[in-house]
C-alpha cells in the first residue's frame, strides 16, 4: 500500500533563473538557486559561486498526500503549462523525480493524463521505491 509520495521536477541550466520564472508564470519554486548565487549546502559550490540555475517545483500542500496522482498531474500540468516561459529563462535539464513509499506491497499506477503530457513534454521519468518499515 502506498503511504505517500514525493513528486519534484527539478529544472537546471546554465542560464537559468528560478526568481524570473516565478516572475512570468506565478508557480513557486524551493530550492532555488541563481547563476552566480554563493553555494551554501554540501557539495563542490559550498561557499563558491554556482555555475548554474536550478530550481524545484513540487506541488501545492493543499493536495492531500493519498490524492497521488493529483499531485503527478499537478505539477505536470504547470510545466506543460509554462514550458515556454521556463524555456525563455534558460532551462537546459528537466528531471521528474517520484518517490514512492510504500508498506507491504507497491502497487504504484500513472493515470493516461499525465502519462501523456509527460510524453508530450519528452521528459525523463525518475521512479523510486522505498519500503517503509
Amino acid at each position: 500500500m502506498i503511504e505517500d509520495l514525493d513528486v519534484r521536477c527539478h529544472l537546471y541550466g546554465d542560464k537559468f533563473s528560478p526568481k524570473k520564472v516565478e516572475e512570468l508564470t506565478g508557480i513557486k519554486l524551493i530550492q532555488k538557486k541563481e547563476v552566480g548565487e554563493i553555494g551554501t549546502t554540501k557539495g563542490p559550490f559550498n561557499g563558491q559561486p554556482v555555475k548554474y540555475g536550478s530550481g524545484v517545483l513540487c506541488p501545492p500542500d493543499g493536495i492531500m498526500y493519498l490524492d497521488y496522482n493529483n499531485k503527478i498531474y499537478w505539477v505536470v500540468k504547470a510545466l506543460y503549462d509554462f514550458i515556454d516561459d521556463i524555456k525563455k529563462c534558460g532551462v537546459d535539464e528537466i528531471d521528474l523525480i517520484i518517490g514512492v513509499f510504500y508498506k507491504e506491497q507497491c502497487n504504484f499506477v500513472l493515470e493516461p493524463e499525465a502519462l501523456k503530457l509527460i510524453g508530450e513534454l519528452g521528459l525523463h521519468l525518475s521512479i523510486s521505491c522505498y519500503e517503509n518499515e
